[in-house]
């Protein structure tokens, strides 16, 4: 069921400008990270067996405005800990989907507590999975827009369905990382790798309305700035038309204002 609630955060000041770069790994990963075991029956990443951190390279203002999605089999929903992706980090501007216990939690983090200084902010979003079964396949999606005071989103989807939204939020339209880290959490080293596969994860520079991650879990990924099935190995794909997303940007919040 769809939870709608409006919040109202600390207005983030401060700039942090992205410059587009064609999408490699900054990371190589190593090869035992990959398994034969992914969606469909072809390949999968397992973060826990990789040595190192698998990191590519963000989208033009990424940490304003984005959406990541993942299908992602967990060995066991209940007690699994760890990222799902992250990044930046929380004294320059941070974002960290992970998995904990049971609960899929989605944050943005600008400074520290109690985020009432200029420049501050703190989104967080939590859900249960405690009805996933252990090695099920499900599609996860993180989307969040920047637009000002009040205006901002933040919001995650499972399986194509909304199960948590935030309105009226306060997010720089200015802020983004240069790194994502997937499948760990890169701004904490000691923090543990998620225990499960990942598989056809996109990202995109811009927010995903409903329509579109209905679509992107058929398996629709036009658009994303850096797509990966593992099929090629960590080679990633960038699927739009060119590596300026300022007109999708535009039109997803167009459509969203109908």
């Amino acid at each position: 069921m769809k939870t709608i609630h409006t919040t109202l955060v600390a207005t983030l000041s401060v700039t942090c400008a992205l410059l587009a770069q064609e999408v490699q790994p900054v990371q190589s990963s190593s090869p035992n990270a990959l398994v034969s075991n992914g969606r469909g029956g072809g390949q999968g990443f397992q973060p826990k067996a990789s040595n190192n951190m698998l990191q590519h390279l963000a989208p033009q203002e990424f940490g304003a405005s984005g959406t990541f999605a993942a299908w992602i089999q967990l060995d066991d929903p209940s007690m699994t800990s760890g990222a799902v992706f992250s990044a930046g980090i929380p004294a320059e501007g941070w974002i960290l989907l992970q998995i904990d216990a049971g609960k899929l939690n989605f944050l943005i983090q600008k400074g520290e507590k109690p985020f009432q200084n200029a420049g501050e902010c703190y989104v967080n979003l939590s859900v249960p999975i405690s009805d996933w079964s252990p090695g099920s396949w499900h599609h996860v999606v993180a989307v969040w827009d920047a637009q000002g005071p009040n205006e901002s989103l933040a919001s995650l989807f499972i399986d194509g369905e909304s199960v948590e939204e935030r309105t009226t939020t306060s997010l720089t339209p200015a802020w983004g990382p240069e790194k994502i880290t997937i499948g760990a959490n890169g701004a904490h080293a000691k923090s543990p790798k998620l225990e499960g596969v990942f598989d056809e994860i996109a990202v995109f520079g811009y927010p995903l309305d409903a329509d579109s991650v209905a679509e992107l879990v058929k398996g629709e990924a036009t658009g994303a700035a850096l797509y990966l099935d593992f099929e090629q190995g960590f080679q990633a794909v960038d699927r739009r038309s060119g590596a300026d997303d300022v007109a999708a940007r535009a039109a997803a919040r167009a459509k969203r204002a109908q």
